[in-house]
């Protein structure tokens, strides 16, 4: 079975730099984030950022996600480094469009050959500098976003890890030592 670690949180906490970098020196693929993805396809004004989602849309990624996120498991080895998936688009549905709907997480439980129940999430705290790239446009719900994450984890019984050094070395070596403990886990059950 792949392991699978899923990296969630709100903008800007370090998700895709943790995922990028861990994909690199690991050597494993990495699931890149839908809504991103979606939101670097839809026109801006770069002086007033204001994303406009519809719950379709919403419906959309989470189902891209999965998809891509299968496509890359078929690939896998052992492990697979995940920036979001459709769990995680839950709450940045709830973001966009100020309600929580089960549709998404739905999309999230259907999708039993992803082994959902299995993964292993990292949420990321944002207590590291706030980087505007452009696209984003959540500073001021940052903690918010947070919070929603640990409630939702919480409310599932998933198993998640929180990343909160401020320092981006000693978030990375976190997260590679959370990766290596589950994987050495499973190594020895196996």
């Amino acid at each position: 079975m792949i392991q699978k670690f899923v990296f969630v949180g709100p903008e800007s906490s370090g998700k895709t730099t943790l995922c990028k970098k861990l994909s690199e020196n690991l050597k494993i693929f990495w699931v890149p984030e839908a809504c991103r993805i979606a939101a670097e396809e839809k026109p801006i004004n770069p002086e007033k950022i204001d994303f406009q989602f519809t719950l379709e849309e919403f419906q959309s990624m989470a189902q891209f996600q999965n998809e891509m996120e299968y496509n890359l498991q078929k690939q896998s080895d052992k492990c697979l480094i995940c920036d979001n998936d459709s769990f995680a688009l839950t709450i940045w549905c709830e973001r966009y469009l100020g309600k929580y709907y089960d549709e998404i997480y739905k999309i999230y439980e259907d999708a039993k050959h992803l082994n959902n129940s299995e993964k292993i999430y990292i949420l990321t705290k944002p207590n590291v500098p706030f980087v505007q790239d452009g696209y984003r446009d959540g500073e001021h719900i940052r903690e918010w976003m947070f919070e929603r994450f640990i409630q939702e984890l919480d409310k599932y019984n998933m198993k998640y890890y929180i990343i909160d050094s401020p320092n981006y070395d000693e978030r990375y070596n976190k997260a590679l030592e959370i990766i290596f403990e589950n994987l050495r886990k499973n190594y020895l059950q196996e």
